[in-house]
């Protein structure tokens, strides 16, 4: 960060499938209020699992107070890649996500450069949004 400047990232998991999710829409409302950036996750060894990721992203942008920006992780990439990659980057594209990291904890390979990519993202939108309400107030 310029100067020194430190960013705070205040974290919230979700382990509800996206089934459970209908049955309790004050927990996304509450989870996704105000929220600068979601880490939209999905699991490379699981064929299936980028399979629910458009309507994630439809449910993420629909709901009050979420600004929607949302970034696709995939994880576990030390485990043998059962996911078409080429399908995460045309749902990338072409739901204009903020950006797609491939990680794994078990190797921490990614993880520290996902946490400063957002970070960083971050603090370019607080900037852009400080100058863009500066410039109204003139």
């Amino acid at each position: 960060m310029p100067n020194g400047t430190s960013v705070t990232l205040h974290m919230h998991d979700s382990i509800i499938s996206f089934e459970k999710f209908h049955k309790y829409p004050n927990f996304l409302f509450q989870a996704l209020s105000n929220t600068s950036l979601v880490l939209l996750c999905y699991d490379l060894n699981n064929s299936e699992a980028l399979q629910n990721i458009r309507e994630w992203i439809q449910l993420i942008r629909s709901t009050p107070k979420s600004k929607g920006n949302i970034c696709l992780v995939g994880c576990k990439s030390d485990l043998p890649l059962s996911v078409d990659l080429t399908l995460a980057k045309d749902i990338t594209e072409t739901y204009n996500l903020e950006f797609h990291e491939i990680t794994s904890a078990k190797e921490m390979k990614n993880v520290n450069y996902l946490f400063q990519h957002c970070a960083d993202w971050c603090y370019r939108r607080a900037e852009i949004s400080q100058i863009n309400s500066e410039k109204e107030k003139k």
